[in-house]
């Protein structure tokens, strides 16, 4: 094989990784995320369990702490800037992060039942 088909098979299998990997972070957004925003007001408005077992995305405020135990987590409480509400997230001893009062976070949410549980937290 001539060296420069070689170089341009290279170069062609280098521009494809790249353009794989360019899709992959449009289709997952800004945040990394798969999930789709956190529909707040409507999560508020609607019957308790209608969005049980649902995953979302929320990028939100410390509003500050509710309460805490060593084997459930801690309960906050946070503010949404875009919807002008403050939701309750519970976050699971196992995101053992300091969290500041105006701290602005990326969470990703799991709706358990009637609570919203923190998978994931990323200071923004």
């Amino acid at each position: 094989m001539k060296p420069a088909v070689y170089f341009s098979g290279v170069i062609v299998a280098i521009v494809l990784a790249l353009v794989v990997v360019i899709l992959l972070f449009l289709r997952s957004g800004p945040t990394g995320s798969s999930h789709d925003p956190m529909p707040v007001v409507r999560y508020l408005n609607d019957p308790p369990l209608s969005h049980h077992g649902n995953r979302y995305t929320l990028e939100a405020v410390i509003h500050r702490q509710l309460d805490a135990q060593n084997d459930v987590g801690r309960l906050i409480s946070v503010e949404v800037p875009q919807n002008d509400v403050r939701v309750p997230l519970l976050i699971p001893p196992s995101l053992d992060d300091s969290l500041y009062v105006g701290q602005r976070y990326i969470f990703e949410i799991h709706v358990q039942e009637d609570r919203l549980v923190v998978e994931s937290m990323k200071r923004n």
